[in-house]
């Protein structure tokens, strides 16, 4: 008896453990997709952006909400040039997954001018991703800033 209850232990402690791995990879995965995308986003690569996003993404911005059309066909470049114009630094503040829903909130800053204007900016984002087909998508994305003063 005292056996079975060992080994019922460790089957037990080993799914634990091995569901905390999986939630580990997870988090370093959505992490790395929110990173990359803003890669994609600083060096105009608008195909590896596409491929982050999901077919049904939605923007939200100074309270502005666009479809993943309307993002698609014309503000996504508005944002890579603006990224690849000013100068940031991102921190993740928090990364969580439950299941197959993961956020990334992060805070940034950002230094630079761009279109003639001078940017000295401080802001907050939220990802929202979903994993579709074993792969993480960014399902959301909300931005908000504000000067620096």
């Amino acid at each position: 008896m005292k056996n079975i209850f060992i080994t019922i232990l460790f089957i037990c402690n080993s799914s634990v453990v091995f569901a905390q791995d999986t939630v580990s990879k997870d988090v370093a995965l959505i992490k790395a997709v929110v990173q990359y995308y803003h890669k994609a986003l600083e060096t105009k690569d608008k195909e590896t952006a596409l491929k982050l996003l999901s077919d049904d993404v939605l923007r939200q911005e100074s309270g502005h909400l666009e479809t993943a059309e309307e993002y698609k066909s014309h503000h996504l470049m508005s944002d890579m040039e603006f990224s690849a114009a000013v100068s940031g630094e991102r921190e993740v503040i928090e990364a969580v997954v439950e299941g197959n829903i993961g956020w990334v909130v992060s805070s940034s800053s950002r230094i630079g001018e761009f279109r003639g204007r001078e940017i000295n900016s401080i802001g907050a984002e939220l990802m929202l991703l979903k994993k579709e087909n074993g792969s993480w998508k960014i399902r959301a994305i909300h931005w908000s800033s504000r000067k620096n003063n």
